[in-house]
């Protein structure tokens, strides 16, 4: 599907096993922030799917050789039982920490791990927010010395947190113990 000139493109509905995933409607304003003013018509391919209820969607976006990833959340009180979205920024589902975690900077203090780039956050009319990210390539395949790696570096990563520990209102406390409650057998 491709963003045409003047509004984007139109939602489409695929069926991919049992969930429904909407193409997105693209303003071309948040292209032409990612990818450049004079940015042509992109091609959108669907990533993923059963989102979390705070989750509309994710898409790789290409323009010319280029490519971002569009992740676009927004609160949705309905969504499925066992992946809510709370408009509390203390729940610990809340529906905008990720938007706030890659604005605020925090993953900046990652020391060698990184998360990808943020290249745009867009606050939309309709509430929800468009986070538009670095199209990061795939791993290298994981050897022991690989995760051995990863190990370390997460525990650098912990032990900087641990000296000086974040204070925003909005991170996560208690997600796990909210996460295994909703895991119970719902009857």
């Amino acid at each position: 599907l491709l963003v045409g000139e003047g509004g984007g493109v139109a939602g489409r509905e695929l069926r991919r096993a049992r969930t429904r995933l909407t193409l997105p409607v693209i303003p071309p304003d948040e292209v032409g922030a990612v990818f450049g003013d004079e940015a042509p018509a992109a091609e959108i391919e669907p990533l993923g799917h059963g989102p979390p209820a705070a989750t509309v969607g994710v898409w790789r976006v290409r323009v010319e050789g280029a490519s971002a990833v569009l992740k676009v959340v927004e609160h949705n009180a309905d969504g499925h039982p066992r992946w809510p979205s709370a408009a509390d920024p203390e729940h610990p589902y809340y529906w905008r920490r990720e938007p706030l975690t890659y604005e605020s900077g925090l993953l900046d203090r990652l020391g060698e791990l990184r998360a990808p780039r943020l290249l745009a956050s867009v606050a939309r009319d309709d509430g929800a927010v468009a986070l538009w990210l670095e199209d990061a390539p795939p791993p290298p395949p994981f050897t022991p010395d690989l995760l051995g790696q990863v190990a370390r570096r997460l525990g650098e990563a912990q032990g900087a947190f641990a000296m000086e520990p974040p204070v925003e209102r909005w991170l996560s406390r208690g997600w796990l113990r909210a996460y295994l409650s909703l895991r119970a057998p719902i009857s």
